[in-house]
């Protein structure tokens, strides 16, 4: 059992602007075998889970760079790269609020989040440094 986020390029935006762009996918995810309990309110440091409440703020970034992806493009800019880009960054955008809000007494679940970009490259949060120290419990 595992939790995978994908965010997607819209290819439509393509057809809009009259270039040749492929779907961009990125996806972050987790494969930890009780992160779907996690995101269900098992604990709670998380009752809401971590990444449904991180969902609507990730959807605006995600519109956010397709509008400067779609500037980038009317300028000049490549479009497969700016597309690529403004899926990459939402995808670690949302990486950047899931992991904080991932329980920290659950064994290793922050860590086990991990985001393969738009190109196939792969990171963890531990490599990206996002895990940081545990946060102490009021």
């Amino acid at each position: 059992m595992e939790i995978r986020v994908q965010v997607e390029g819209i290819p439509r935006l393509a057809d809009r602007l009259r270039v040749d762009a492929p779907s961009k996918q990125a996806e972050v995810y987790s494969d930890l075998v009780y992160m779907p309990r996690l995101e269900k309110g098992w604990s709670a440091q998380a009752p809401e889970g971590m990444v449904r409440p991180n969902l609507p703020e990730a959807e605006q970034q995600f519109r956010r760079n397709v509008i400067d992806a779609v500037d980038a493009i009317a300028q000049g800019a490549d479009a497969d790269a700016e597309l690529a880009k403004a899926v990459d960054d939402a995808a670690l955008s949302l990486l950047n609020r899931i992991v904080p809000d991932t329980p920290i007494r659950t064994g290793r679940a922050r860590a086990s989040w991990e985001i393969t970009l738009t190109s196939g490259e792969h990171h963890d949060s531990v490599s990206l440094g996002l895990t940081g120290p545990p946060i102490a419990e009021e």
